[in-house]
């Protein structure tokens, strides 16, 4: 989970990034990236999703992105 540490150390970032291991960390962490938005009045905010599996027989990179708003 994020400590308090981490959340003083995102403040004085640009660009706060939070990273999510598949199959690793807990659902609630993920869940949470809203509150932790806006209880830390975040403007800027991004979520990595580490680990994941893309399946036999899969090669190559891919990448993507999205926005939220409230």
């Amino acid at each position: 989970g994020l400590v308090t540490d981490g959340i003083l150390v995102m403040k004085k970032a640009d660009l706060p990034v939070y990273v999510v291991r598949a199959d690793y960390s807990k659902r609630s962490y993920l869940k949470s990236v809203h509150s932790l938005i806006s209880n830390n009045k975040f403007e800027h905010l991004s979520v990595v999703l580490n680990g994941v599996k893309t399946g036999k027989g899969s090669y190559g990179y891919g990448y993507g992105y999205g926005y939220y708003e409230d």
